[in-house]
């Protein structure tokens, strides 16, 4: 066994591979528990990956090769180790490039609940190499095969790493142009198409068959609508005649973004210092700020036109559409995130504080429309023209401007150490006390009002966690069980508790069997109560009961009436490794989860939503929708069933043959070099069956099925398969990597009982490809080559597009493919440099 001196709370790595130390054969990585005698009982990582591993995926940064090693983790951010070291967050390690990594490795999710934190998330441990100093220049240019889209991004880096200290900078820069819907084929809406440049004529009211007697005679037809004769600020019933029942129909895919204009500015800081032996200071400063620009549409004006004003040639009230410059959306978002972890040994116990501060600042404007009152009075007065240009001064701008303020503070303590002893090993116990602070401060103001809304939250907690070796014999192997339980006080909730229980059997080095069962209470967040509400114009949705799209006044923000839930989940895994000298690995892990009262979003409006909630839908006389509150809201009930097996494999030859780098090669990048050297390949395949999905939005309503008709969102139902993998190889220094995912089919139920009308949407697959070199290995003789790499990454490599399509075979507007993938396949160019 591993001696104490590389102990660390809550567990300890046991063999770590730093740079300098000879690449020899390595011992199964082991995270180890504590004991005051010295011995060490054992968790041990369900993937390893050492720096030849980490290499094979040409990955610029620990986030991103995160991204690609944890694929089945929760939604949840993963709590993250660093040298075996709890930190405060992802942001701790994330920009770091890859080149300082030595391994990382993926622990099981019942260590979660060991290190202090909630149960079930995922458990990384990142290895830091002991001595490293480089300097990372990194440019990064995308393009949409279709045209237009384009963002760019640059990053330069500094590290230096030497006897446990850290520190290190990296600044980001990123911008992303303006994509219009002209610059794909996203057809014209209904409602788009009433206002145009010059203005069309309809019926008043609206809703009438004709405009005008006089004018259907001039024409010899039904006249019911007509275009304003451009250039005629005095049209008479004869220049109408002339465009009866011709439209002007306003270039309205000109004034609207499918990706809005972003620039965007990022920087990370790390200063880790050893304060002695056994503690350790880090402190992490991320700062980043966001600006984004787009156009909603044009806005659109209706005037009544009376009969007898002197501009008007038609015998009745008639109604003057016209299409003013586009509606304009802008954001600028802020946040200042500070933490800081210090870890320490206090005998066999080991000490952990944790603390975090997290400040945020947006502020949004939307314009909404035009405030015709003015220019309507007028109108009717007979002092303004209604033919002539329209100034801003006669009909200003409506604009809705809101900003929030929000705070996060958060301190752990966390202390782990051994309690008994027993004849399997260890007794260890976690104890952890918390307290949250959160304040939330938003404004809205428009034409009309301005609303203010306060939040603020305080948590206390404690939790603590035992972790009890009941078996431990060569014949039967291991078998370890795990208890826990919290008890949080909220503000304005009152005390909640959590609980919940685990088992881990071995019963050989090649098996693993896991079974969990916890119970978490879930509050709301700050922003999704008080977030400022803010109605966006023009936005399309599709109405499932009348089956057409359209465009709402679009509501979003925070709900204050939303309730804590709860949700109960049971897992069971298994593991299985059947060749002692591949890396091979075979996983399934079934989940059986239940909710009450969790917190969701607003699915779209069916008629069995609109029971559940109707007064977040509102409709005009026609029955047409016309708004939409689409605030989160609490669902009573919710029930998943999901399986999720697979494989995961890995393999290495050196020259040909399967191997390690020699020994003795004691250069920081000799794995690196090592796989230059040989080949490596790395593939992965994994199948989620979701066998149950429902919910019920109320008590009383009946049940949705999600996997039959029922819908999460406007993006379709819930697939009952999903289909991941990925494949790379990594020879002489170039690679590929090639990854994708396929979804079954869905189906959302729409229409009434009487009328039924369904969405079909087709089973649909991504495919992603990077193609990777390492020009050093291309070119080892040429001083420019050395630590250049060139990367280039085809997204959506098929340009696949999700179809839709109705009863009849249409796909109805909203659902264009252009609407659900504006990118398409894009193609990225990097260029990196490593001094």
């Amino acid at each position: 066994m591993i001696g104490t001196s590389a102990l660390v709370a809550p567990f300890a790595v046991a063999y770590a591979q730093q740079a300098g130390e000879t690449h020899e054969e390595a011992p199964e990585v082991v995270i180890y528990g504590i004991l005051d005698n010295g011995t060490l009982s054992c968790v041990r990582p369900q993937d390893d990956l050492n720096e030849a591993d980490i290499a094979a995926f040409g990955v610029n940064n620990v986030g991103e090769l995160i991204d690609e090693v944890s694929t089945a983790a929760s939604g949840d951010e993963p709590v993250v180790l660093v040298n075996g070291r709890p930190v405060t967050s992802l942001a701790d390690v994330s920009d770091l490039p890859a080149e300082a990594i030595s391994r990382i490795q993926i622990l099981p999710r019942q260590a979660a609940a060991a290190l202090g934190q909630p149960p079930g998330r995922r458990v990384l441990n990142v290895v830091i190499k002991n001595n490293l100093q480089q300097a990372t220049l990194n440019a990064a240019a995308t393009l949409a095969t279709a045209g237009k889209g384009t963002a760019w991004q640059g990053e330069a880096s500094l590290l230096r790493q030497r006897n446990g200290n850290r520190t290190s900078i990296v600044v980001r820069g990123k911008r992303t142009d303006p994509l219009l819907e002209s610059d794909r084929s996203i057809p014209a809406t209904d409602a788009a198409s009433l206002f145009g440049r010059t203005g069309n004529i309809l019926p008043y009211p609206a809703g009438s068959l004709e405009i005008d007697t006089l004018l259907s005679a001039q024409g010899g037809r039904l006249v019911y609508t007509a275009a304003v004769p451009a250039g005629r600020e005095r049209p008479t019933i004869a220049d109408f005649a002339a465009t009866a029942n011709i439209a002007d129909i306003s270039d309205a895919a000109r004034l609207r973004t499918l990706i809005d204009k972003r620039e965007g500015i990022e920087v990370n800081a790390n200063i880790t210092r050893k304060l002695g032996t056994d503690t350790v200071l880090s402190v992490n400063v991320k700062i980043d700020a966001d600006r984004s620009d787009g156009l909603n549409g044009p806005a659109g004006i209706s005037l009544r036109i009376p009969v007898g004003s002197l501009y008007s040639p038609f015998s009745r009230d008639v109604l003057l559409s016209r299409a003013l410059p586009a509606l304009a959306v802008a954001s600028d978002t802020s946040n200042v995130n500070f933490g800081t972890s210090l870890t320490t040994r206090l005998g066999t116990w080991r000490l952990s504080a944790l603390g975090s501060f997290i400040h945020a600042n947006s502020r949004r404007t939307i314009e909404t429309g035009i405030d015709a009152r003015t220019l309507q009075d007028a109108i009717v007065a007979g002092t303004r023209n209604p033919f002539a240009p329209i100034t801003q001064d006669a009909a200003p701008l409506l604009v809705t401007r809101s900003r929030a303020v929000s705070d996060l503070a958060q301190i752990q303590a966390i202390a782990t150490g051994p309690l008994a002893q027993l004849p399997a090993g260890p007794v260890t116990a976690t104890i952890r006390a918390g307290a949250r602070f959160d304040r939330f401060n938003a404004r809205t103001t428009d034409a009309f009002a301005t609303r203010r809304s306060r939040f603020s939250r305080v948590e206390w907690s404690l939790f603590g966690n035992v972790v009890l070796p009941l078996l431990a014999d060569r014949k039967l192997g291991t078998l370890d069980v795990q208890a826990n339980g919290a008890i949080r006080d909220i503000s304005a909730v009152g005390t909640v508790s959590e609980y919940g229980a685990s088992a881990n059997w071995r019963p050989g080095a090649s098996t693993e069997l896991s079974l969990a069962y916890n119970v978490q209470r879930v509050a709301p967040s700050a922003g999704l109560l008080s977030e400022p509400v803010v109605v966006t114009p023009n936005y399309r949705v599709f109405d499932f009961i009348r089956g057409e799209s359209v465009l709402v006044d679009f509501v979003t923000g925070g709900n204050p009436d939303l309730r804590t839930g709860q949700r109960d989940v049971l897992t069971a895994s298994a593991r299985f490794s059947p060749f002692a000298k591949l890396a091979l690995t075979l996983s399934g892990e079934l989940n059986h989860v239940r909710s009450r009262d969790l917190v969701g979003i607003l699915p779209p409006v069916s008629a069995a939503v609109q029971a559940a909630y109707p007064d977040r839908f509102q409709r005009d006389s026609d029955g047409r929708l016309r708004r939409v509150d689409s605030r989160a809201v609490n669902f009573a009930r919710e029930a998943r069933d999901e399986l999720r097996w697979g494989f995961d494999f890995r393999h290495a030859f050196a020259n040909g043959v399967p191997g390690r780098p020699a020994a003795g090669d004691d250069s920081e990048t000799s794995s690196l070099q090592g796989a230059a050297r040989g080949i490596r390949v790395n593939a992965r395949l994994f199948h989620s069956w979701t066998l149950r999905s429902d919910r019920t939005a109320r008590a009383g309503l009946p049940v949705v099925d999600l996997l039959d008709g029922g819908a999460i969102g406007y993006g379709g139902g819930v697939p009952a398969h999903v289909v991941d993998g990925a494949a790379g190889l990594l020879m002489n220094g170039m690679g590929i990597q090639l990854s994708g995912t396929w979804r079954s089919a869905s189906t959302i139920r729409g229409g009434t009982t009487a009328a039924p009308a369904n969405l079909y949407f087709a089973s649909h697959g991504t495919l992603d490809l990077r193609l990777f070199s390492n020009l050093a290995a291309s070119f080892p003789k040429a001083s420019w080559a050395k630590g250049v790499r060139i990367s280039l990454d085809f997204t959506n490599l098929l340009d696949s597009k999700q179809r839709v399509r109705d009863d009849s075979g249409l796909t109805p507007s909203r659902y264009h493919p252009d609407l659900l993938d504006p990118w398409g396949r894009t193609v990225r160019l990097t260029l990196r440099k490593i001094f």
